[in-house]
């Protein structure tokens, strides 16, 4: 069965529901949902990556092979900020933290955009730790860029004592 036999015998005359209502509103409902609603979320992820990503991406792309996720880092939430407004990345962060850096993506599915980074722990400046009323918060900050990496508690733990193990 093809799109287009689909759609014909959706507007047919024997297709119009009992109630009179026309089959054209069903056709542009489900148009919406197979055009217009991922356009709209390709555009969305593109801009969330110009809130810092794509500074980041431009100093340091990584085109290799991504190595597998860190235990506990299929799914992190970091928030990348340049400027006023960071981008919040919740639950969507696929992190490896390796003895030569740190490696960041996003989800294939929201990628976007988001070309994978990573991040030699040379180049990372400083992780500071704020207390939140209920946890800590840690702050990545990078040599050479004013765009910064907010990580929750359990993943900046990791990072922060993997950058002190290997930084040089």
């Amino acid at each position: 069965m093809t799109i287009a036999s689909v759609l014909s015998a959706a507007m047919s005359a024997s297709a119009l529901p009992e109630n009179g209502e026309s089959p054209y509103l069903t056709v542009i409902l489900l148009l919406f949902f197979l055009v217009v609603f991922p356009l709209i979320s390709i555009a969305v992820f593109r801009l969330m990556a110009q809130f810092g990503w794509a500074s980041l991406a431009d100093l340091y792309r990584f085109d290799g092979i991504f190595p597998p996720a860190s235990d506990g880092m299929r799914a992190a939430s970091i928030a990348v900020k340049k400027g006023y407004f960071p981008a919040n990345y919740g639950n969507c962060i696929v992190m490896a933290v390796l003895p030569d850096g740190l490696y960041l993506r996003l989800w294939r599915i929201m990628s976007f955009g988001h070309a994978p980074i990573k991040l030699p722990w040379a180049a990372i400046e400083s992780i500071e730790g704020q207390k939140r009323l209920f946890s800590t918060q840690y702050i990545l900050s990078l040599k050479g860029t004013s765009t910064t990496i907010q990580l929750s508690s359990a993943v900046g733990e990791r990072v922060s004592a993997a950058w002190q193990q290997y930084r040089r």
